[in-house]
């Protein structure tokens, strides 16, 4: 998702997403929480999974180096982590342009609730998806479908097919982003930035994918 939502923000919107071209691909992945002990304990009286076995990252950074139809470079950075903690899901997104500038928070919304710690309410997500707390001041998504664009998606796939035309998004688009994170998981594996170039990625298996990762690496 990060990978898309930041290559649609920095195409040019009078152009086609096929205006940038990926160049090179530098990454990097870690397990900083889930391989802990008592994490890994966690999981398995939880949900039964042997997370120490076959581990998995849980953060990551990937940087896309992309060319315009003008030969600008154009930087594309996404960091994914589940160890982050607060209200509940945080999505964020910033662009930054020669003249401007674009911010997004999901956990900054013009909504937000206070309970004091006197309020006792069962766990819930009624105020944001994987919600953490249910005291203190906490933000209010007041309708998800709309704040993260499922509403949208829907009625543009809809639409799409109802008109028997190809969708904006599609599965070239989908086989374009498994090529990146291919490629991704390349760069991590050795340690340094790889030219994009699908043939070499074409039998490459990640080791996280064969469960042979472990987190220390």
């Amino acid at each position: 998702h990060s990978l898309e939502t930041t290559r649609y923000v920095l195409t040019d919107p009078n152009k086609e997403k096929s205006s940038l071209k990926p160049v090179s691909v530098y990454s990097e992945i870690a397990t900083l929480k889930w391989n802990k002990k008592e994490y890994v304990s966690y999981l398995k009286q939880k949900y039964n999974v042997d997370f120490d076995k076959e581990q998995a990252e849980d953060y990551a950074l990937t940087i896309v180096y992309y060319k315009d139809n003008e030969d600008n470079l154009v930087i594309s950075e996404t960091r994914t982590s589940w160890n982050f903690v607060g209200a509940g899901l945080r999505l964020t997104v910033e662009v930054l342009g020669p003249e401007y500038s674009l911010n997004i928070n999901t956990l900054q919304p013009e909504l937000f609730t206070f309970f004091s710690r006197n309020v006792k309410i069962p766990q819930s997500e009624a105020f944001v998806e994987k919600q953490n707390a249910e005291q203190g001041l906490m933000p209010v998504i007041p309708d998800e479908a709309v704040t993260y664009g499922y509403q949208g998606e829907d009625r543009h796939m809809v639409e799409s097919f109802l008109a028997r035309r190809m969708p904006t998004e599609n599965w070239y688009d989908g086989l374009f982003i498994v090529e990146l994170m291919m490629h991704a998981y390349l760069s991590a594996e050795l340690g340094k930035k790889v030219n994009f170039s699908p043939q070499q990625i074409e039998d490459f298996i990640p080791k996280v994918a064969k469960g042979e990762w472990r987190g220390t690496e």
